[in-house]
């Protein structure tokens, strides 16, 4: 499902996308259900399986970020996160011998978020709603939080609004800057 999701973006036919990538993620999961289920597993699939996971989730966030619907900063987190996990069971093979790792219910967590991350992501570019916010007074976009609850959004850019210097939060200017200024108000709220 890679090459239509990424020539859907390319086109910028989100809705296109979004289906796609929904397609994909829930056949993984079924994948998944099914090869526990009946014991249709294998060694070669134990590797494939999660590899191709990455490789979707990854390259989506790339063509994504390039496009700039998602943060620059998230999809460099999100592939060196990935880089880190690969060379480190790369090192630990080399070194050690076999891995016999296995997913724990964090990264199996980590992979849904960003699955539906991107789902909202794509979702919301093919919509292109707006919503009124009470709290936030406006218009409110949800911006770049993708499946984020629309609760947490009115309440986060609520308090952060002051702070920002762009009204805006769906431009790349306007998300850097309401961003540091939510990251700046989190802060001030912990102290």
């Amino acid at each position: 499902m890679l090459w239509p999701i990424l020539a859907a973006l390319s086109h910028q036919a989100y809705g296109i996308a979004a289906v796609c990538f929904a397609i994909a993620g829930v056949s993984d999961l079924l994948d998944g259900w099914l090869a526990k289920r009946f014991g249709w597993t294998s060694e070669l699939g134990k590797w494939l399986d999660p590899v191709a996971d990455k490789f979707l989730l990854v390259t989506v966030f790339v063509v994504a970020a390039w496009a700039g619907l998602v943060p620059r900063w998230l999809t460099a987190v999100v592939v060196a996160r990935d880089v880190m996990i690969a060379l480190g069971a790369l090192a630990y093979f080399a070194w050690l011998g076999n891995l016999q790792g296995r997913p724990t219910f964090a990264s199996k967590l980590n992979t849904l978020v960003q699955l539906a991350y991107l789902f909202g992501v794509l979702t919301y570019k093919a919509i292109g709603f707006r919503r009124y916010s009470a709290v936030a007074g406006d218009h409110a976009h949800a911006g770049h939080l993708g499946a984020v609850g629309p609760w947490v959004c009115d309440r986060v850019f609520a308090a952060a609004r002051p702070r920002c210097r762009h009204r805006d939060a769906s431009t790349a200017a306007g998300t850097a800057s309401c961003g540091r200024a939510v990251f700046d108000t989190f802060l001030a709220a912990r102290q």
